[in-house]
């Protein structure tokens, strides 16, 4: 639709400006060639051979949901089985691309699959084979990303969230828990808050207080939206500096300037920069090297960062299976490569592998008594007893969950 409506505007002769959206929608929308196009399921590609051997390896259950995918993503809390089901699925067919993503993440997990449906081809391979297309940018854009210390930042993102409270953020979370309800009363399905509307920052954040009305629970509510806000906001910058930036500096007709908003009695020198430099760019005359704006913009724009090839995903959240931690082996237990060296020294584990090491002493205990009848007389054969009770099995802290 942005791309029919950008089209339309240049037809008219007329400059398109775009205000908002996410970093990954906005790059996804300047730069043709980094994400995979839908294709229609009618006009889906035969499988190549690469593909068509993984099919043949796969059981008859496995292949009957490769014919019959679902049409949302179970959700992992309410259908574990479903879930891990459908990791298992895209295990099977592309293990690297697989790797990438956590088996609790079903609505990535399906897409991987439905891609490979629809291309013929392993998702990894998609992938891999953009590393040798040359970047491609739809327009000549000029960007500014307007940026506030993080300190502001957070007092402006709390303030915000009270003011949309005060607005009316209730009776709009109550309106879609209405729907909601409708379309579980209908399919018969759990919410799905990992997709849709339903992930939204303040949806899930307010089900408990729905449910009590309870002032303990709003206040905790309110509290919970306003973090998942300022890390939701550092996610972002995250993005824009180590994803985003690199691209436009890797094409040659798109310039990203960082507009330094932390202090609002600046702003009459920072709109004044930002008409300059628009002007400028709408002339075809030369722009200032972009780090020159401002000392903020040197900081964030003095060492460029080189863009990744595309495969280089692949590797960067690579799961590790902890043996140790997993309970189910339907459930297992991921941390990414990153986090392993931390997860081992982690008190989870730590704690887990205490417990397992009590359960071997007390199973030796038992095993010696039945076989002995000594407990703890002194004898030769006495044991310590360790009357330590393990840690229960269904303890919350130790199930994992996707990034």
């Amino acid at each position: 639709m942005a791309i029919g409506t950008i089209d339309n505007i240049y037809a008219r002769e007329r400059t398109p400006i775009i205000v908002g959206g996410t970093s990954y929608w906005l790059q996804n929308l300047l730069f043709s060639n980094r994400i995979v196009a839908d294709t229609n399921a009618a006009q889906s590609s035969p499988p190549d051979n690469t593909l068509q051997a993984a099919l043949d390896g796969l059981s008859s259950d496995q292949l009957a949901l490769y014919g019959n995918l679902p049409q949302r993503p179970p959700v992992a809390s309410e259908e574990p089985e479903d879930t891990y089901n459908l990791w298992k699925l895209l295990e099977a067919l592309d293990p690297e691309m697989a790797a990438r993503w956590h088996w609790k993440d079903s609505r990535k997990v399906l897409r991987n699959i439905e891609i490979m449906a629809e291309h013929g081809r392993l998702a990894s391979e998609i992938i891999k084979q953009q590393d040798t297309e040359l970047l491609e940018s739809r327009y000549r854009s000029l960007i500014f990303w307007p940026y506030t210390e993080r300190t502001v930042l957070d007092i402006r993102l709390d303030r915000r969230v009270d003011q949309m409270v005060q607005n009316g953020l209730i009776d709009e979370v109550q309106s879609m828990y209405s729907i909601a309800a409708g379309t579980v009363a209908n399919t018969g399905q759990p919410i799905d808050y990992t997709s849709g509307v339903f992930q939204s920052i303040g949806f899930k954040e307010f089900h408990d207080y729905l449910q009590s009305s309870s002032e303990a629970d709003f206040n905790t509510a309110v509290d919970a939206m306003k973090r998942a806000t300022r890390k939701y906001a550092v996610y972002q910058n995250k993005w824009n500096q180590r994803k985003f930036l690199p691209l436009v500096d890797a094409v040659s007709d798109a310039r990203a300037f960082v507009l330094d908003t932390t202090d609002p009695e600046e702003w009459s020198k920072i709109e004044a920069q930002a008409v300059n430099i628009t002007t400028s760019f709408l002339a075809g005359k030369d722009l200032p090297l972009p780090s020159s704006l401002t000392p903020l913009a040197e900081t964030l724009l003095s060492t460029p960062v080189k863009a990744n090839k595309p495969s280089a995903a692949l590797s960067l959240h690579k799961k590790i299976q902890c043996e140790i931690c997993t309970r189910d082996p339907n459930e297992p237990f991921l941390v990414t490569e990153v986090e392993w060296a931390l997860h081992l020294k982690s008190r989870i584990h730590q704690r887990t592998i205490a417990a397992q090491k009590r359960r071997q002493h007390n199973m030796q205990y038992l095993l010696l008594k039945n076989s002995t009848g000594v407990i703890g007389d002194g004898s030769a054969n006495a044991v310590e007893v360790d009357e330590t009770p393990p840690v229960d099995d269904n303890e919350k802290e130790r199930s994992s969950a996707p990034e």
